[in-house]
């Protein structure tokens, strides 16, 4: 059974919004981005959630997810603003199927009205990347 567990990066990422947010993944440097859409959330007590992990058969240390995302939706132009994220990789086995409170490392998405602006915030340090623009 051990010789059957493998360490799985793994994060999450939460829409607490009440815009759609568009974003694309990159765990390998030599990979491309893959995209994903996050509905609005629909009620304050439920969130739309991705998990994303990856099975890769390669060293751990290797892998540096990115995320990026349009950091300001409303300005006609899209404009990607790449951002490193951290992962947990538990050891898994055949069939796992990611629990997103007991695995994954969690980020969420805001959206500010007034500024008009997407923030991704690391739901686990309160810490929020912001674009500065230069």
């Amino acid at each position: 059974m051990l010789k059957t567990l493998k360490p799985v990066p793994i994060f999450s990422i939460a829409n607490t919004s009440d815009i759609e947010i568009h974003y694309e993944v990159k765990w390998l440097e030599k990979v491309g981005w893959e995209p994903y859409t996050l509905k609005p959330r629909p009620t304050p007590d439920l969130l739309e959630t991705h998990n994303h992990f990856l099975d890769y058969g390669g060293p751990i240390e290797n892998i540096k997810p990115r995320v990026r995302f349009d950091s300001n939706p409303n300005d006609n132009k899209i404009t990607y603003h790449p951002t490193d994220l951290e992962f947990y990789s538990p050891s898994v086995g055949p069939g796992f199927v990611p629990n997103r409170q007991k695995d994954a490392r969690e980020y969420h998405f805001s959206y500010d009205s007034r500024q008009e602006t997407v923030k991704l915030n690391d739901s686990e340090k309160r810490l929020t990347f912001q674009v500065v623009n230069q």
